[in-house]
C-alpha cells in the first residue's frame, strides 16, 4: 500500500500576517472579564465556517497571550475579509505555530 500525507502548510502567526499584509487589532478591556484582560483578531476577518461567517478573537491577561489564542483559533481554518464588500478575500490559515 502506499499512502501519500498531505500536512497543513505551517507558520507563526506574525508570518502569516506579514505574508497577507493582515493587522492584528488588540483591545483592552474596561473592566475585569472572565476571559481575560485584551483580546484580539485580524482586521475585518470572519471565520467562514460551514456556509456561515463566524466572528472569534483571542483572548489573555496580556496583549501577547490574547495574539497566541487567536492564533490557536484560526489554525487551519478560513478566513474572510471584508465579507460583504467588493474586495471580498478568502483565505486558508496554516496551521499556527509559536515561534522557538
Amino acid at each position: 500500500m502506499k499512502i501519500k500525507i498531505f500536512e497543513l502548510e505551517k507558520s507563526t502567526i506574525e508570518d502569516f500576517a506579514d505574508k497577507h499584509n493582515l493587522v492584528m487589532e488588540v483591545y483592552e478591556r474596561a473592566n475585569d472579564h472572565l476571559y481575560g484582560r485584551y483580546y484580539a483578531y485580524f482586521k475585518s476577518a470572519k471565520i467562514g465556517q460551514d456556509g456561515m461567517l463566524i466572528s472569534d478573537s483571542g483572548r489573555g491577561d496580556t496583549p501577547a497571550a490574547a495574539i497566541a489564542s487567536y492564533g490557536k483559533r484560526i489554525s487551519g481554518k478560513t478566513l474572510v475579509f471584508n465579507a460583504t464588500e467588493t474586495n471580498r478575500k478568502e483565505i486558508k490559515a496554516p496551521k499556527i505555530i509559536t515561534k522557538t
